[in-house]
């Protein structure tokens, strides 16, 4: 009886570690650097200014971290044949992949690279989009006050992270 106990709690644990490592390296970080109001208001508009110098403090301070930089925003990705609102991670690729778990996900396509045009989709977005790989979206969103912001990408991989939610969000 004590050894199940003993069991049940090590994989309880190894279950909590595993997925606070999960959200740390796939959402945020373990420190992250944000606007003062942004938890509060979310708006897409509030950016950190200056970051390539902000980069260069922590990279001095502390040399044996990574340091990646991500924006979180909310819009529209369009197809020819539909439309489906998205959560989007504008990341650094080559340092993304770092510490983050996304582009072990891939099922179909490849990581991104150097095309700034390419876009993963999560695998039942993709699907309710009728997009496959090198189709072409448009992501539309409203950012600041009043400036909206539309982009043309091609299908450059597609992501299924085992969360339904996630997978037709992002």
């Amino acid at each position: 009886d004590g050894q199940a106990v003993v069991w049940a709690a090590n994989f309880q644990s190894g279950q909590y570690d595993q997925a606070v490592k999960s959200g740390v390296s796939s959402v945020a970080g373990h420190v992250v650097i944000q606007a003062p109001e942004y938890r509060e208001e979310r708006d897409d508009g509030m950016v950190v200014e200056k970051t390539d110098a902000m980069v260069q403090t922590l990279k001095q301070e502390f040399p044996d971290d990574v340091v990646l930089r991500r924006i979180f925003l909310q819009g529209i990705i369009n197809s020819p044949t539909n439309t489906s609102m998205a959560a989007v991670i504008a990341t650094e690729p080559a340092i993304d992949m770092q510490v983050g778990e996304l582009h072990e996900k891939l099922v179909e396509g490849e990581w991104l690279g150097d095309d700034d045009r390419a876009m993963l989709l999560g695998q039942k977005m993709a699907e309710s989009l009728g997009v496959t790989l090198g189709d072409k979206v448009v992501y539309m969103g409203q950012h600041g006050e009043n400036d909206t912001f539309s982009r043309l990408f091609r299908v450059g991989g597609i992501i299924r992270t085992g969360l339904p939610q996630m997978d037709a969000s992002m």
